[in-house]
């Protein structure tokens, strides 16, 4: 059987790669962020930890690997203190079959956390043809009352590495603003996608 590995590109150090299957993989994420060199990175650190912890957390649940989270050179006002997560993962193909037309139709189908009618259209990348997908989502409120809005940019991978299934990659961030620049960083590490096929055991 086989076993994948992944990657991607990101800059450093605002981009930190986190290791999900590390039981510490949080703690040493925060460590690289204390590690900066600026005189406030310390504390920096310890306030991100817990959301470094959920961050990690959650791509347990998924599944996902490798992850990487953004965490700025200047510390956000207010949270959230990782603006922006990446993460990769294997994922089935849908059940209308493994093709392109197939994951179109899927990602244009109805959400109910989402805010608009999803962009939806083919790329080529190097590891393969992909559904690229961009949405707007609702995903709760702040402790003060206030709507956490929240965007993700998604390829759907058709790789000749992995016939049996489909490469997912998600960029997603908050606030908004980061759009514009958030959109191209995500493209470019779509870009540079790499898996390989390994076996176990």
């Amino acid at each position: 059987m086989h076993r994948y590995t992944g990657g991607f590109p990101f800059e450093e150090p605002e981009w930190v790669q986190l290791v999900v299957s590390d039981p510490e993989g949080a703690e040493r994420a925060a460590q690289q962020i204390a590690d900066r060199g600026g005189e406030e990175d310390p504390q920096y650190a310890e306030a991100v930890y817990p959301e470094l912890r959920t961050v990690q957390e959650r791509a347990a649940e998924r599944g996902a690997a490798p992850v990487a989270v953004y965490v700025p050179d200047v510390r956000p006002a207010a949270p959230p203190l990782v603006p922006a997560t990446a993460f990769m993962m294997l994922q089935e193909p849908p059940e209308a079959g493994r093709t392109l037309d197939a994951l179109s139709a899927l990602a244009r189908e109805p959400r109910g956390y989402r805010l608009q009618e999803p962009e939806v259209r083919t790329v080529e990348l190097p590891l393969g043809p992909a559904c690229r997908v961009r949405e707007l989502a609702y995903d709760g409120e702040t402790a003060d009352g206030r709507e956490v809005l929240v965007e993700y940019l998604t390829h759907h991978v058709l790789s000749p590495v992995f016939p049996e299934g489909v490469v997912e990659f998600t960029v997603s961030w908050t606030p908004l603003a980061l759009g514009p620049a958030m959109l191209e960083t995500a493209d470019e590490m779509a870009a540079g996608l790499t898996l390989s096929a390994g076996r176990d055991g």
